[in-house]
């Protein structure tokens, strides 16, 4: 009898784990990192600004981290709600409808990792998540016998000028990426996840190499040397050359996902061009 008990508990146990079957991940990382499970044929809805995979961009939208459409996320009837971090409006929400939520915090690599293995233990997958994380970590090596460059991350701009010049800190996977592949980001003593600098801070700092990220951008050949050109403004003449100035425009870029591998690869090219 407490045979047959303990069975029951188990078989309990694992079809709570099992019973999702309709969620939305509520940023694209998570999105990225629910199809990398094998887990995309539960998801029903997708945020604002999802890219990849293609699967994914035929679900409905239903809003984004400072936007949720409430109402299509009623209509979509989730039983299971993923956010990237703090996301008190929809957790009120979710509590008053009976909506399970799980929150995680993928930004570093190492939360990252913790968040893919998070997710796909809720999701009862926790061997696909596990040689998820160990194939990242594997295509993640650092890069050897390379002198490290001194690199500005440029992650927005107002109005394509040089104002409200965002970067990446040292708390950012970006800042740990760029390390692994011989660059090291001038700002990388900032204790930050992400902050605006001015370009006085910039030149101060002496980049040898500038990374201007515009996500998704499709940039004519003027506009691509109308950038390097702005940047080469701000340093003493011939300080900077025009071969040291990219801009990358990958969608995928700035996800803290699965897709970091491919950001790791673009990031390994640009430097790799700096030191042959």
């Amino acid at each position: 009898m407490k045979k047959l008990l303990l069975i029951l508990i188990i078989i309990s146990s694992h079809s709570t784990a099992l019973c999702f079957e309709r969620i939305i991940p509520m940023a694209p990382n998570l999105v990225e990192t629910v199809y990398a499970l094998g887990k995309g044929g539960l998801v029903c809805g997708v945020p604002m600004f999802t890219v990849y995979p293609e699967d994914a961009l035929q679900k409905p939208v239903v809003g984004g981290f400072l936007n949720p459409s409430f109402e299509e996320i009623l209509k979509l009837s989730p039983d299971l709600v993923i956010v990237q971090g703090e996301f008190d409006s929809l957790k009120k929400f979710s509590k008053k409808y009976g909506i399970e939520i799980l929150r995680v915090n993928m930004d570093s690599l190492e939360s990252i990792y913790s968040g893919i293995l998070l997710i796909g233990e809720k999701l009862s997958c926790e061997k696909e998540a596990v040689s998820l994380t160990e194939r990242i970590r594997l295509k993640l090596k650092t890069e050897k016998n390379i002198k490290l460059k001194k690199v500005f991350l440029c992650l927005g701009r107002l109005n394509d000028s040089t104002r409200q010049i965002s970067t990446a800190g040292s708390k950012s996977f970006l800042s740990e990426i760029l390390f692994l592949c011989g660059g090291i980001n001038i700002f990388s003593d900032i204790e930050k996840n992400y902050l605006v600098v001015s370009k006085e801070e910039i030149l101060k700092r002496r980049p040898e190499i500038i990374i201007d990220i515009l996500p998704g951008e499709d940039i004519s050949s003027e506009k691509d040397q109308k950038i390097k050109n702005m940047w080469k403004s701000l340093f003493p003449r011939k300080y900077i050359k025009e071969e040291n100035i990219h801009v990358l425009t990958n969608e995928r870029l700035l996800i803290p996902g699965p897709g970091i591998v491919e950001t790791a690869e673009i990031f390994k090219r640009t430097i790799r061009a700096e030191n042959e």
